[in-house]
């Protein structure tokens, strides 16, 4: 209970399965926590008042995926909801003498404890003036030895950032019913920002030479050439070969994903040989390879004067190289798949594996052998309906067979959601059985081997404009 009531301190909030940050769940000696700063959720077997075992898991199976030793818990969120109650109340009113707070919904959010989306719009009125001046800026939480790097245009960037706070705050600041904070108040402003980065050894990243004085200096890199692969001769690779011999410092090759990379280590495996595989920069630092290749997301490649080369997939080809990365698919598809309640609206249709489409109705409060437990109700033909626990939630999807409000609403107790589902099991049957005719024709009939030219297949790939699945 200590826990539960220091975890609802830090922000988080206590609900029957987690699924998003900020949320934790206990059932007996099971914990159950989302913890900002991870990026899965972790469960926590107790054993007493010791842990037994750490584990990630999915939030979507809730299945346990891999161990860790320890994780630390951050605030669920940058203020304090509960303690800045009164805090925030007596600064609405002085920053708003004359809005009707009941009007606010997020004002009233924060008096029922809920934090509500928007409501870091309002982050200063949690903290009084003096906790505002001291912890206002960001800088004061990094150590004095920091390097801040930036981009040689920032001052730009924030110029522009600015005129679209100020443009959106004109367009909303006569809503009473919603009033909003200056920008200055809410934002750092450009000139502060920068006066305080100034404060820190800079690093500017740009193409362009700068002045070089006390302080500053100029990394001495040039862009690195352009290797084209031509297919059409009989030595596709013989430009990255020569580049590749003539220099006299070390040529680290990026490819952009792991199939990627052994694609490229095999089409120039005939002019290079066997290229080693190294895990990342450091490592190729330490080896000491004349030449190796590695996976990372590099659109362009660097030139370090005389100390090393690194060539991207982009110098090869023609085609520009972008991987996309792919998230884990479901064994259900997620757009159809009910994770949580806050994904139903009420009269959505809905279907129950059991007892076929129906109307979301709701949750209720059933006492059963005096206990409460909550129930979904659906509801079907002829006032019927059917309650399921809120742990059965696999049980139901969205419906996804067209116009929701021309879906059927079947009839509990007759066979029609059965001879529905009897018939589409005998429509998968029927195309797999000829997926499989198919397939048996293919493999009893001979084929033709052809050779694969390993650098029309690499620029054939690397024009593949569309996002890869899983076994591509």
């Amino acid at each position: 209970e200590q826990q539960k009531l220091r975890l609802v301190q830090a922000g988080y909030h206590l609900v029957d399965t987690v699924y998003d940050h900020g949320e934790f769940a206990v059932r007996g000696s099971i914990m159950d926590i989302f913890a900002s700063g991870q990026e899965s959720p972790i469960r926590i077997d107790l054993f007493d008042d010791e842990i037994d075992s750490l584990k990630f898991f999915d939030p979507e199976t809730q299945r346990t995926t891999t161990t860790l030793k320890s994780f630390t818990v951050l605030p669920a969120k940058e203020f304090p909801l509960k303690e800045g109650r009164s805090v925030f109340r007596d600064r609405y009113s002085e920053f708003f003498p004359t809005a009707n707070p009941k009007k606010n919904p997020i004002y009233q959010d924060v008096l029922d404890g809920i934090a509500s989306p928007g409501i870091e719009f309002y982050l200063p009125l949690f903290f009084d003036k003096e906790q505002m001046q001291t912890q206002s800026m960001f800088t004061t939480y990094l150590p004095k030895n920091c390097i801040v790097i930036t981009t040689n245009d920032i001052d730009t960037d924030l110029t522009n950032f600015w005129k679209e706070v100020m443009r959106r705050y004109e367009d909303r600041r006569h809503n009473m019913d919603q009033p909003i904070l200056a920008p200055e108040e809410l934002f750092i402003s450009p000139n502060h920002l920068l006066s305080a980065l100034n404060q820190f050894p800079r690093m500017l990243v740009s193409a362009e030479t700068i002045e070089e004085k006390a302080g500053a200096l100029n990394l001495k890199t040039e862009q690195p050439p352009k290797l084209p692969v031509d297919p059409k001769k009989e030595k596709p690779f013989s430009a990255v070969k020569k580049y590749i011999d003539e220099a006299n410092h070390p040529v680290l090759l990026v490819a952009e994903s792991a199939g990627r990379r052994e694609s490229l280590k095999d089409a120039l495996r005939s002019s290079l040989g066997e290229i080693p595989n190294v895990e990342n920069f450091e490592q190729f630092q330490i080896s000491q390879f004349a030449i190796a290749i590695t996976n990372a997301p590099l659109d362009r490649g660097l030139l370090l004067t005389d100390q090393l080369t690194v060539i991207s997939e982009n110098q090869l080809y023609e085609h520009r190289v972008v991987q996309r990365r792919r998230k884990r698919q479901q064994e259900v598809s997620e757009e159809f798949l009910i994770r949580s309640l806050t994904e139903l609206s009420i009269g959505a249709p809905v279907v129950h594996i059991d007892h076929g489409v129906g109307r979301y109705a709701g949750l209720i409060t059933l006492a059963i052998e005096g206990q409460d437990y909550e129930f979904l109700q659906l509801d079907y033909a002829e006032d019927a309906k059917v309650y399921v626990p809120v742990t059965n939630l696999h049980l139901i999807s969205r419906y996804s067979g067209g116009d929701p409000d021309l879906a059927p609403l079947h009839k509990i107790g007759t066979d029609a959601w059965s001879k529905a589902k009897r018939k589409a099991l005998e429509q998968i049957h029927d195309v797999a059985a000829e997926l499989l005719h198919i397939q048996a024709r293919r493999q009893s009939k001979p084929g033709f081997a052809f050779e694969l030219d390993q650098s029309l297949y690499m620029q054939f790939a690397s024009g593949f404009a569309y996002e890869e699945t899983l076994d591509q």
